[in-house]
């Protein structure tokens, strides 16, 4: 099982060993079952049912208690215990007590996150910037969130503050600096913070980039 560029795991009767690419070896914690993925200088890990993270050296670093582990991700991983999620740092400290059905990564130092079949977004903290009252939360193109409530859609800046009521057919980042919508059949953009640059009063816009200019009818 190859671990990383420089990492290969080996099973052997007696259980697996770590390898180097100069030739050295690391035994494995004995309970370890089963070697998966490397991620920011922790290797997840199987032990039976349960999942746990191991360092290069084979040695325990997150226990194996966890009914599901995602890899660390931004110094942070999300944990299931039973049927809720929460989030655990390099320490196994959990940082986000088990609390979601479905959990999010994190992008700018938010994540989107289920609670009673909604979502929201939620800082690393745990406190949640927009409360899950959301039918689905993506991250944008460039730096936002794409929000949809009852078919609608909204959008939520870089720090989850949500700029653009959930009242449009559609909500497109054109660039870093444009957010255009669609609502009935017609177009118009807003920047970032809300202010509206063309009246959706339009049936199409082209942004182009590389000439910074708008073409609109």
């Amino acid at each position: 099982s190859i671990v990383n560029d420089s990492i290969v795991a080996i099973k052997q009767l007696k259980g697996w060993i770590l390898v180097s690419g100069n030739g050295l070896k690391a035994e494995v914690n004995k309970s370890v079952s089963e070697i998966q993925n490397f991620s920011e200088g922790l290797i997840l890990v199987k032990a039976g049912k349960r999942f746990g993270f191991i360092d290069v050296h084979g040695f325990i670093r997150i226990s194996c208690r966890y009914d599901s582990l995602w890899l660390f991700d931004n110094g942070v991983a999300a944990a299931r215990l039973g049927n809720a999620w929460g989030y655990l740092d390099k320490n196994e400290k959990l940082v986000v007590q088990p609390h979601y059905t479905r959990p999010g990564r994190f992008t700018n130092g938010m994540a989107p996150v289920c609670g009673n079949s909604k979502w929201g977004l939620m800082k690393k903290t745990g406190e949640l910037q927009q409360p899950c009252i959301f039918d689905s939360l993506r991250a944008g193109q460039y730096s936002g969130w794409i929000c949809s409530r009852n078919g609608w859609k909204g959008w939520a800046d870089i720090s989850g503050k949500l700029i653009l009521q959930t009242k449009y057919f559609h909500t497109i980042e054109a660039s870093k600096e444009i957010i255009q919508v669609i609502r009935e059949d017609k177009t118009g953009l807003f920047l970032p913070n809300g202010n509206l640059l063309l009246p959706i009063d339009y049936q199409r816009i082209t942004l182009d980039t590389q000439n910074r200019c708008l073409m609109y009818y």
